[in-house]
């Protein structure tokens, strides 16, 4: 990630907390999950309806190398109950016990930022903001082990982040000889531990440095007699707050590297020369803000959209509470949330967005915060798949809707050129097929906002009335948009949503 998200997360508590007393350095776990209750069933309206089930899964797509080395990312299942494995690490130049609060304080603040309860958190924990995310279609259990001391010291990890992958292995494996419970981090017998997440002795540096925090793969392969680490997230402990002396901790990095873990792509750019924030910073995979969009939680199985099929009425709740969002196809919907399309959902800040929107935050150049009124937001997803050679300096083949894409991998497979499918876009645009962005919200100031720089906020939220910001609107496939949309109505709880087929 971004120093930028970094240095927004790290001054949160500082805000939120100032009146704090010291921390107890006690650690009580979050168990009241809520249960699941939506089976997805069949809706059918007035020129929509709303699928029971998707065409395609995203994690297997994101899954999709036909090799088992380090290119191939193993998702953490974003629905039922995962377990994550938890490992603080020091260095033999850096105890934990050089920490201001000490090895047991620290892990214990490391406990409550992933397992435990809301009081504990100055925003939510980890497993407690995953379970209100999913709507209680996960359940994200796990373990903080003992501290594991590493054999290197800070200065050999600083300038060499491939001795971290061995730093993973070596820490599981001292899990696995101190304890005898490993097989129960592969809840779907993959082989693999379901996530593992290390967390750091040591202040976060510069992305340059190791002492960073972001999501990896080893090349390990699956063993389901011996489980094996794949997917990890590497993360300081600064990043909590912890050390701080104050009441709570802070969990928004950590939330955020764990959507890593689920298969979720950064929303911001990854190159600095890119001053276009596609989503304008206001989300869980962007800035580290609030709740995850409802393509995210299309993504992983969370949520289903109403499709637009003509003329049309829809009324919606907020989507922090079910989910609920629009989906208008480019063309013949593919039946997956990945493909092209608008996405329309209400934004209210309730739920996951509260504590954001009534914060102020300050990167040192501008002053911010979440949106503190209710509005529509809607997004052009372009998350077409595509077909991949894995060994060429040309490797594009072709989108899943190619007619003559059976033709191509055809030929392919008479000479043994392997192929995977991957979404084709990202909000980084210089790795981005054509330059083409994930995912871009609509903003009512304009486009060219969002292009200079700047962050979405209160009046960039679409209000009643009709939607002339899609007026001359079309798609990256070359279809246009067929629908005139007008917002009839809009509360920070519900609001109707106008589709009229143009002639």
């Amino acid at each position: 990630m971004k120093k930028i998200f970094r240095f927004f997360v790290f001054v949160f508590p500082f805000i939120l907390s100032s009146c704090s007393n010291s921390f107890s350095g006690t650690f009580k776990e979050f168990t009241r999950y809520t249960k699941n209750n939506d089976n997805f069933e069949y809706v059918k309206g007035n020129g929509y309806y709303k699928p029971s089930e998707f065409t395609m899964d995203y994690q297997e797509i994101v899954q999709d190398w036909p090799y088992t080395d380090s290119k191939k990312q193993v998702a953490m299942p974003s629905t039922g109950e995962q377990r994550l494995l938890v490992i603080p690490v020091e260095f033999n130049n850096k105890s934990c016990s050089s920490l201001k609060l000490g090895c047991n304080t620290v892990r214990a603040q490391i406990s409550n930022a992933f397992f435990g309860v809301d009081s504990k958190n100055s925003y939510y924990s980890v497993a407690s903001y995953y379970n209100k995310s999913s709507f209680g279609k996960l359940h994200l259990r796990g373990k903080v082990a003992d501290w594991y001391t590493s054999i290197y010291d800070i200065e050999t990890i600083r300038n060499n982040r491939n001795l971290i992958n061995t730093l993973v292995e070596d820490a599981v494996n001292d899990y696995k000889e101190n304890n005898d419970d490993i097989n129960d981090f592969d809840t779907n017998g993959d082989g693999y531990i379901d996530g593992v997440a290390l967390i750091y002795a040591h202040e976060y540096e510069n992305r340059s440095s190791s002492f960073w925090a972001y999501e990896s793969s080893l090349s390990t392969r699956p063993n389901p007699n011996d489980i094996q680490p794949r997917s990890y997230l590497w993360a300081s402990y600064q990043y909590m707050n912890a050390g701080s002396e104050l009441s709570t901790v802070d969990s928004h990095t950590l939330i955020h590297e764990t959507g890593h873990l689920f298969g979720l792509a950064d929303y911001y750019s990854n190159d600095d020369s890119q001053t276009f924030r596609p989503l304008g910073g206001m989300d869980m995979m962007d800035y580290n803000l609030g709740d995850n969009n409802t393509f995210s939680k299309m993504l992983l199985n969370w949520t289903r959209p109403y499709v637009v099929t003509g003329n049309a009425e829809i009324t919606i709740n907020a989507s922090y509470k079910n989910g609920d969002c629009i989906l208008v196809p480019a063309g013949e919907w593919n039946g997956s949330a990945m493909d092209e399309y608008l996405l329309i959902e209400l934004y209210s800040p309730g739920g996951l967005n509260k504590i954001d929107s009534r914060l102020k935050y300050n990167d040192g150049t501008q002053e911010f915060s979440l949106m503190n009124k209710p509005g529509i937001k809607i997004y052009h997803v372009d998350a077409r798949v595509a077909y991949y050679m894995t060994f060429n300096q040309s490797p594009f083949i072709g989108y899943l809707d190619d007619e003559s894409l059976e033709e191509k991998l055809s030929k392919y497979d008479d000479i043994g050129q392997k192929y995977y499918r991957k979404i084709d876009h990202s909000n980084t645009l210089s790795e981005s097929r054509n330059g083409i962005p994930l995912i871009e919200v609509v903003d009512r100031r304009g486009q060219d906002y969002l292009k200079l720089g700047y962050l979405y906020g209160n009046e960039s939220l679409l209000i009643k009335g009709k939607c002339d910001e899609l007026i001359s609107f079309s798609f990256n496939n070359g279809a246009i948009l067929e629908y005139e949309i007008n917002i009839k109505d809009l509360s920070k709880d519900k609001a109707t949503i106008q589709f009229i087929k143009k002639i």
